[in-house]
């Protein structure tokens, strides 16, 4: 039987980890080798990414705006003949601002942001053992990455198998996302931030979960997901937010600047104990379908 309160407790559990900001900023700051993987995130992603961001879409506009209207007012005979050649020129401003700065900065910022945050969880993991703290308390005890007790081959085609399922099962899940977007307002902008939350909560504790022999199946961390529904989207809200109250560079800028704070809580996140958790929900059920039909096609 549904519990719409203990619902509710699981969520709100969820944004206070979720926003819990002091562990990151206390892992970051007195451990030399966090702080400079974060130093490196936020050079690149806040200060390099953004900052141009800011500086092309808000800052050069308005001084381009501002010299116009000052040769304007000395030219006022020219006003109509510059208004279209202004506009070409923003249009061509802004395809050369996308086409050779935006795009490989992101894409630049993607590739090494993604090693950064594996030695980003692997540091705050081993910071989190020594500190001795609880973490991920409904989880067996942490193990290798490589179980001793099974060969390198097996697990690595065990890996490549998974990442290969992976890839299209988030791809169909990021498009149902999509589609999302164009039910009646305001299901449109609720299913996608709850959607999105889910999102984004996966891949933080996905990090985690690499630590745990048990948790490295695939299937294992989505019927985790599926059981603590409620409480992961907690989780992933106000990373989702972030996302929601920006535009798309923007907030994939700020995204990836923000989320070694998110690796670290989903590490130090102690989900809901076992007995005290919810009716399973379905997230991924639409996407698995959608995977399993492609590869059966493929087949």
């Amino acid at each position: 039987m549904f519990d719409a309160v203990l619902a509710l407790e699981h969520f709100v559990k969820g944004i206070q980890d979720g926003l819990n900001l002091g562990d990151p900023v206390e892992y970051f700051t007195h451990f030399p080798k966090l702080r400079s993987l974060f130093y490196k995130c936020f050079v690149l992603n806040g200060f390099i990414f953004v900052g141009s961001i800011l500086l092309f879409d808000y800052a050069l506009p308005f001084i381009l705006y501002i010299i116009q209207t000052l040769i304007s007012v000395q030219q006022e005979d020219v006003i109509v003949n510059s208004t279209d050649s202004s506009s070409y020129f923003y249009f061509l401003f802004h395809f050369l601002k996308l086409a050779f700065w935006i795009i490989p900065i992101y894409s630049l910022s993607f590739i090494l942001s993604t090693f950064w945050y594996n030695d980003i969880a692997r540091s705050a993991f081993k910071v989190q053992t020594l500190m001795r703290r609880p973490s991920m308390a409904s989880l067996p005890t942490p193990t290798s990455s490589a179980p001793q007790d099974m060969n390198f081959r097996k697990v690595l085609i065990e890996r490549i198998t998974q990442e290969v399922y992976r890839i299209p099962l988030f791809g169909f899940f990021q498009v149902q996302i999509f589609l999302l977007g164009f039910a009646p307002y305001p299901f449109n902008m609720i299913l996608s931030f709850v959607y999105t939350s889910w999102l984004y909560a996966f891949y933080a504790f996905e990090y985690s979960w690499g630590f745990y022999n048990e948790m490295r199946f695939l299937q294992t961390r989505l019927e985790y997901f599926n059981a603590n529904w409620a409480s992961v989207h907690g989780h992933g809200a106000p990373s989702a937010l972030l996302s929601f109250l920006t535009p798309s560079f923007m907030s994939a800028g700020i995204w990836a600047l923000m989320f070694p704070f998110f690796i670290v809580l989903g590490i130090r996140s102690k989900p809901p104990k076992v007995g005290t958790t919810l009716p399973s929900l379905p997230i991924f059920y639409l996407a698995k379908q959608t995977t399993a039909f492609v590869v059966k096609i493929g087949l």
